[in-house]
């Protein structure tokens, strides 16, 4: 029995937006197949913001390959809250304790069929991880389409549970 191809992981640069774009697209497919009812943005809306995206350096696309060819991706990006704002109290600068960098969030997270069961989910979501930690995350948050096991288990894996549950419908 030959070896499983290893996996790389890296990250995506502005070269790489047809990329990206192709694995988001296929991510919006696997999430209708699944049940999602959202609204999938249209495919030229997602390339612009995807573009943007690849520029901040507070955003994370990583890519998975694997045998030279595309498996996965993440991104994933620090939730960053407005500017703190200095407090003047009786004449001392009160220093902000909630650093504006503490929480970090996985926006998308695909693996393609053709990689799913290697460990390549595993793989991309502890090199966010990482990425986010050498930022200065101290959380993590994501959002899991509900039925969606398979992330919710990858999650876990990190540690990461669910912590609450909503509800959301057409009225």
């Amino acid at each position: 029995m030959l070896p499983e191809p290893a996996i790389t992981i890296r990250r995506a640069t502005g070269t790489d937006l047809d990329l990206v774009a192709a694995l988001y697209e296929q991510l919006v497919q696997d999430q209708v197949s699944r049940g999602w009812t959202g609204r999938p943005t249209p495919a030229d809306e997602s390339r612009r913001y995807i573009a943007r995206r690849l520029q901040r350096a507070d955003v994370h696309y990583l890519v998975a390959s694997s045998a030279g060819a595309p498996v996965g991706f993440v991104e994933a990006a620090l939730l960053l809250p407005p500017a703190p704002r200095a407090v003047r109290l009786f004449r001392r600068l009160v220093p902000d304790r909630h650093p504006r960098a503490a929480l970090g969030y996985i926006h998308n997270i695909f693996v393609t069929a053709d990689g799913r069961g290697a460990g390549v989910g595993s793989s991309l979501l502890t090199a966010a991880i990482a990425a986010l930690k050498a930022q200065g995350i101290k959380r993590l948050r994501a959002h899991v389409i509900p039925g969606n096991e398979a992330s919710f288990a990858l999650f876990a894996k990190a540690g990461l549970l669910p912590t609450q549950t909503a509800v959301e419908g057409e009225v």
